[in-house]
């Protein structure tokens, strides 16, 4: 059986499985500007699904993220095993998921994830599940439904003079995308 794991060495190092390195010793994981990503792919592509290992026991394991990343997604991990409805808990899985990462890839560019606010985190009436990431002049929201068509995004804007809201649903292919659009357009407007 072929071992995955890679191993820490007593200086620090991280030694990688040999498919792992193998890749990073390429040109085109470093050209692309993200060694976390061709990380995921590789073993992504060792049918090996990286969102699996970020949980334990149904759990995020959040030893292995930044202080500052893990102090913005705690709370919606840690409300996230109230959810009852497993359509649910899933979806809420996946949007942490890409949450992190897209937070991570901030930190890594450099920005200050010091400056962003916690994402919170309410179960409805209705038991679908809010989302809500609050910052001083935007009101970013994601509404998990149990029927996954259901759910969707929304983002309200307050400005001096008037206040604009915008929508949309969260089960479509480039949901990733915009939900990586949205992040960057509270950032570099708050």
């Amino acid at each position: 059986m072929k071992t995955r794991e890679s191993k820490i060495h007593s200086s620090g190092n991280i030694w990688l499985n040999d498919n792992v390195q193998s890749h990073l010793n390429s040109h085109e994981a470093w050209s692309s500007g993200n060694v976390v990503r061709n990380i995921k792919r590789v073993m992504r592509d060792e049918n090996n699904d990286y969102r699996e290992n970020t949980t334990f026991s149904g759990r995020y394991n959040l030893n292995y993220i930044n202080a500052e990343v893990r102090r913005i997604i705690e709370p919606i991990i840690n409300s996230s095993h109230n959810i009852k409805n497993e359509n649910e808990q899933k979806q809420i899985q996946e949007l942490i998921t890409d949450l992190t990462e897209l937070i991570i890839e901030l930190n890594l560019s450099d920005y200050d994830v010091s400056r962003l606010p916690q994402i919170k985190s309410t179960i409805l009436e209705d038991e679908s599940a809010l989302l809500e990431w609050i910052f001083l002049n935007f009101r970013l929201g994601f509404v998990i439904e149990k029927k996954r068509s259901d759910s969707f995004w929304y983002l309200v804007s307050k400005a001096k003079d008037t206040d604009s809201n915008s929508s949309g649903k969260l089960n479509v292919k480039d949901k990733k995308n915009i939900i990586k659009g949205l992040i960057t357009y509270v950032i570099l407007n708050n």
